[in-house]
């Protein structure tokens, strides 16, 4: 997509209040301009040609701009595809995680590793003894 570039021309359209969508502001939303001109300076280009839309929030399966626009994510995003944004059972383990402060061991033991292999065998089913984890999905 970065070949690929979206109009950033604010344009009036019709407000939209559903239970998943809440437009209220033209698009892209005030303000938002100059955010994805900052970003076309100082970020590589292979990660622009995306909709013109600033993310600010997201709860569940929605996505907010900063003007409270509302909005179905549909982008399938890694890490939050199956659990949804702001999953609280997520937030709770990283907040856990954070106050322990041992960050990160990659390939020495510890409790959470044990606990946390255990689980995905059990889950993995019949066929699987052993997982082996690697910090991206390049390294798999």
């Amino acid at each position: 997509m970065a070949g690929y570039h979206f109009s950033r021309e604010p344009v009036d359209v019709q407000f939209v209040k559903t239970k998943n969508r809440l437009i209220q502001t033209q698009i892209p939303a005030p303000g938002s301009v100059e955010i994805l001109e900052k970003l076309d300076k100082y970020e590589s280009r292979s990660m622009h040609g995306q909709l013109p839309l600033v993310w600010d929030r997201a709860v569940g399966h929605n996505i907010y701009d900063h003007a409270d626009n509302k909005w179905i994510d549909f982008t399938s995003m890694i890490f939050v595809a199956n659990v949804g944004h702001g999953n609280e059972r997520v937030i709770s383990g990283v907040e856990a995680a954070i106050r322990k402060p041992i960050l990160g061991c990659y390939a020495y033991p510890n409790k959470i590793r044990a606990e946390y292999l255990e689980k995905l065998v059990q889950f993995a089913g019949n066929n699987f003894e052993k997982a082996f984890l690697l910090s991206a999905g390049t390294e798999a």
